[in-house]
């Protein structure tokens, strides 16, 4: 039985086509002679890509040997994040390399050699399929860029036996421009030896500049994070020793970018610094004018090495040079959150005096410590020791005046949890057993006492009780805040209430509370300027942890239990607060003791339903919202019925807050069969629910992406369809919510389940709706183009199959221009030039790497289905190929990008072929028989030959045999006889399309306003 699935593997591997083609066999066996071409694409993940994947090396060679055609397989694998889908597309060999690339690799470690057994699969792989080799993937990275940066570096064999297979590989630049030899002396994962193999196979490499303007030695000192950091720096400097004074595109030398970045090897400064003794006082930083010290401890501090000691032992003196705003190599360090304490120790060492020395901005370095924290407390305990007076030594202001004291500057610094703030707590701790007086001395900046700040400053209860004994008479003391760009006056009871209890464990909350009703009981009972009393605070700060607000609740209630029936001054009682923080657990404390407070208006004419409708939209709180919002419609059912001050229903409410609302779908129903009426009625805008919806949705960042907006715009448009006919102001509600797409980053539109499913939805219930003119007259095609121009590389093929969709269900919308006299195709180029190349704000860098199958199919699809667009002008002249030239794209991020662009090229390729090219194209296509194929090839013969003799082609370049490609494979099948007239044909209008490219390249280019 064995023997037999082996011969029907053996039988299958015989009968199945090459995924490569024979075509693609090196001819004379050189394989430089390969010409790049596709691969087919297989979607479904093989057995061979399974095991590599599973670093499973050993069964995945036997596989190799099995089934050696999985070696030539082209997998698509959806990857990413939830927000951040993207295929990539590559073979066995790219992900045999691939496993396990770090996120971030210049801060990357190096593993291990590549073990034996991946190494001998990446060489079975390479000998069954070598065109491998020379094949890119989705981002034009050849094998041999992903080998020089796997965690485990590949023996210098198979990259040698790369290299031999396709010497090019060493020339070819992959992302961001480059070339093999600077991936290899970036990273951490490089050898020597591999570094020496490229260079024989490229020697000019070392000449070659990437993106930046970055030559390999100019990446050695950037990256230089590897064992044999020195010896590859020297390598480079032999084959061209004028590069050690050479400067890449933004000014810096090998010696300053060792400075700047700090991750290379100490061994390899001193190299530096011995070649040229003088590039340490040569650079002078443009913004503050410090010496290579200066940056060298701040990258020594960020990396978290040593490379500051060459600098220290060989040019001593630089301990003593200040930059232009006065500041020493220790107030540079200090000034940065968290120094290493040898660093610290040993910039004093050399320079003792650095310790009472101000800065030009009149700080010590123990205010820098201060103000910034530290990683290690004994720096401040050293600080201290060798200067005992900067304790007591304020900051001098610029205009003489006294600024604050160390423990001012402690305890205004910004953490308020996590390690950094339980050091900064042990620094107020020293800082107060140093010097007790200071906490009775007001900061002349905050114009708070120490006790006040450290209340604001959400600070330990260690720190707090400390302070409270310190200066007890301050307790009862009124604090000034700004709150809402105004001055309020309140007590620390409410700011502890509001702020200070956040990360506080239960015991001490109720020490401090214990501490506050000892000194003044009445505090309970006392109301700040707003008419709140300690307990409305609680909900003010919704980032406590539960155990801890629950604590707080209780200690409160225990003081003063009539509180819940107290309202502030805007007569909202702690239930309107509670609602509006979902605080399940205080929400049934409160209405245990005053059930009657669901039915109590707010000023703003709000129940605690509208109250909880307006703010259910943070965080990830649904069941919580769900049983609050039951609650309150058991307790007064009425709140769905009325509408508040500004016109909102609760259900409008609802709906404003859908970019970030955390609700199930269930809890939306409950609402809406509260008072179904609803669904149709407008708010004071004029606007019902689905259309408040649907401009209502907030941006994201990529970790906070959810369907909250999906799921409750389907559940209004399950309850009235209708809805989504409705118009406002012009726009149906398709328009507008493509509208508010737009403004959305690329992230949030790359959540194929989210927005595609409400634009998807809202299409399929009201299609007529893509017709609908917005006020700047675009359509809904108009829209979905921009939004997939946007994405580019990044554009999910649900998006992209809708578009094209669209387009054949309404071609006519392929013609209409919008306010800008654009039409479709004019809007596509603009769009997806300026992310083609990088101009795009927060823009994901994966939008502009490559060209998609979608991207090219929706392009394709614009000019085929209206050739005539190509001719067409906008309101500033602009055809759709000035859009895709103009000069903005070559300026704005660097010729280079624009010019290597891929899908620059793309655009700038099928537009220059001109409309006329395009149109005999697609009467050709059009014909569905033969007979309409035979009267569609004689009239674009004589078009084309007309158009031939007049750019005066020679006959030669159209000799040549033909062979159907894929598009027209089935034509050629079904109509034999026309064959030889196709052929005639389409090799005349392929010289004709290459005649026209090489025509319009140095005249399409163009510049101006163009918005």
């Amino acid at each position: 039985m064995a023997r037999f699935h082996t011969l029907v593997l053996m039988i299958l591997v015989i009968l199945l086509p090459s995924a490569t083609g024979s075509d693609m066999v090196p001819s004379n066996g050189g394989p430089e002679e390969v010409k790049m071409k596709s691969y087919d694409e297989v979607k479904n993940e093989s057995e061979l890509y399974n095991l590599i994947v599973e670093k499973d090396y050993v069964n995945a060679l036997k596989r190799v040997q099995l089934v050696p055609y999985e070696a030539k397989i082209l997998i698509d694998v959806l990857g990413g994040s939830k927000t951040q889908e993207v295929v990539k597309t590559a073979l066995p060999l790219h992900f045999a390399f691939e496993v396990d690339i770090p996120d971030n690799l210049p801060a990357a470690k190096r593993g291990d050699l590549m073990g034996q057994d991946q190494s001998d699969l990446i060489l079975a792989l390479i000998k069954v399929n070598p065109l491998a080799t020379a094949q890119t993937d989705k981002f034009g990275r050849l094998p041999l860029h992903l080998a020089l940066i796997s965690p485990n570096p590949p023996p210098a064999k198979v990259i040698s036996k790369m290299l031999k297979l396709y010497p090019k590989s060493a020339k070819t630049q992959g992302l961001q421009d480059l070339t093999p030899l600077h991936m290899a002396v970036s990273y951490p994962m490089t050898t020597f030896e591999n570094v020496e193999a490229i260079l024989e196979a490229y020697p000019k490499a070392i000449e070659v500049q990437d993106e930046d303007d970055s030559l390999p030695i100019h990446s050695a000192a950037w990256g230089g994070n590897f064992p044999d950091a020195k010896k590859v720096i020297e390598l480079l400097l032999n084959e061209n020793p004028a590069h050690l004074s050479r400067v890449d595109g933004d000014g810096e030398t090998i010696m300053t970018l060792m400075a700047l970045y700090g991750r290379t090897s100490e061994e390899a400064v001193r190299f530096i610094l011995e070649q040229d003794k003088k590039a340490v006082y040569r650079h002078v930083d443009e913004r503050e004018g410090g010496t290579a010290l200066h940056l060298a401890v701040s990258a020594s501090f960020e990396q978290h090495n040593t490379v500051y000691k060459p600098f220290l032992e060989m040019h001593k003196d630089l301990l003593k040079n200040i930059n232009r705003i006065g500041q020493l190599p220790l107030h540079v360090l200090l000034q940065r959150c968290c120094a290493e304490p040898d660093m610290v120790f040993d910039l004093l060492a050399g320079y003792p005096q650095a310790v009472s020395s101000r800065d030009g901005h009149g700080l010590l370095p123990l205010h820098h410590a201060c103000h910034v924290g530290v990683g290690d407390v004994e720096i401040i305990k050293t600080l201290i020791e060798k200067s005992p007076e900067s304790i007591k030594t304020e900051v001098k202001m610029t205009d003489g005046g006294k600024g604050p004291l160390p423990l001012h500057l402690a305890l205004a610094h910004g953490a308020h949890h996590g390690a950094a703030f339980e050091k900064m707590n042990q620094v107020i701790e020293i800082l107060l057993d140093a010097y007790p007086e200071s906490a009775k001395i007001w900061d002349p900046d905050s114009a708070l006492l120490p006790l006040h700040a450290a209340f604001l400053s959400k600070r330990s209860a260690t720190v707090l009780k400390h302070l409270m004994s310190l200066t007890p008479d301050d307790i009862s003391t009124k604090v000034y805040i700004q709150e809402g760009g105004e001055s309020k006056t309140t007590t620390l009871l409410h700011l502890f209430a509001a702020h200070s209890h956040a990360h506080m464990e239960p015991k001490d909350i109720n020490q401090i509370i214990d501490a506050f009703a000892a000194h003044e009981p009445n505090m309970f009972r006392e109301k700040d300027s707003d008419g709140r009393l300690p307990l409305h605070m609680v909900w003010m700060q919704l980032e406590t942890k539960e155990e801890s607000r629950r604590a707080l609740v209780d200690a409160l209630l225990a003081k003063y239990p009539n509180a819940v029936h107290v309202a502030d001054t805007h007569n909202m009682p702690p239930l309107a607060y509670i609602t509006r923080a979902r605080d399940l657990y205080s929400f049934e404390q409160a209405l245990e003791i005053n059930p009657f407070a669901a039915a109590v208006k707010s000023d703003e004419g709000m129940y605690p339903l509208h109250h909880l409708c307006s703010s259910a939209a943070t965080g990830a709180l649904s069941e919580s919202v769900d049983k609050i919002l039951t609650a309150l419609l058991e307790q007064h059912p009425a709140a769905a019925t009325e509408a508040d001050d500004h016109g909102s229903l609760p259900l409008h409410s609802f709906c404003k807050t859908a970019g970030s609302s955390h609700t199930g779908p269930h809890t939306i129903q409950k609402l809406i069969d509260a008072y179904p009426e609803a669904l149709n009625i407008t708010d004071t805008n004029g606007m019902i629910p689905l259309q408040l919806a649907g401009i209502s949705a907030t941006d994201c960042d990529n970790d906070n992406a959810h369907n909250y907006w999906a799921d409750l715009v389907e559940v209004l448009i399950d309850a009235f369809p209708s809805a989504v006919s409705t118009v406002h102001k012009g726009d149906l509600v398709l328009a507008a919510t493509l509208s508010k797409m737009e403004t959305l980053s690329v992230h949030r539109r790359t959540e194929e389940d989210h927005l595609l499913r409400i634009v998807k939805r809202m299409y399929n219930v009201y299609p007529d709706a893509i017709q609908n003119r917005t006020t700047k007259g675009r359509t809904g095609l108009h829209s979905l183009l921009v939004l997939v121009g946007d994405m580019g590389a990044m554009t999910p093929t649900g998006w992209s199959d809708l578009t094209l969709q669209i387009m054949r269900d309404f071609p006519e919308l392929l013609k209409v221009k919008d306010g800008h006299e654009r039409t479709p195709l004019h809007l596509f180029c603009l769009y997806l030039g300026d992310t083609a190349i990088g101009l795009r704000d927060n823009q994901d860098p994966r939008t502009r790497l490559t060209v998609i199958p979608g991207i090219e199919d929706t392009l394709l699809t614009l000019i085929k289905a209206n050739p005539e667009a190509m001719d067409e002008t906008d309101e500033y002249g602009y055809t759709p190929l000035n859009l895709a030239s103009h000069s903005r794209l070559r300026y704005s991020k660097g010729g280079k990008r624009f010019y290597r662009s891929k899908l620059v090229n793309m655009m700038k390729s099928y537009l220059r072929k001109g409309s006329d090219y395009w149109k005999m194209k697609v009467a050709i296509e059009g014909a569905s028989t033969c007979t309409e194929l035979r009267d569609a090839l004689g009239k674009v013969n004589l078009q084309v030959t007309s158009k031939l003799d007049e750019l005066e082609v020679e006959p030669s370049n159209l000799e040549g045999e033909y062979e159907c490609d894929s598009e027209s494979t089935s034509m050629c099948e079904t109509c034999p006889e026309e064959q030889e007239l196709f052929g005639k044909v389409e090799r005349a209008l392929a010289v004709y399309a290459d005649f026209m490219e090489e025509r319009d390249k140095d005249v399409s280019e163009i510049s101006g306003e163009y918005l």
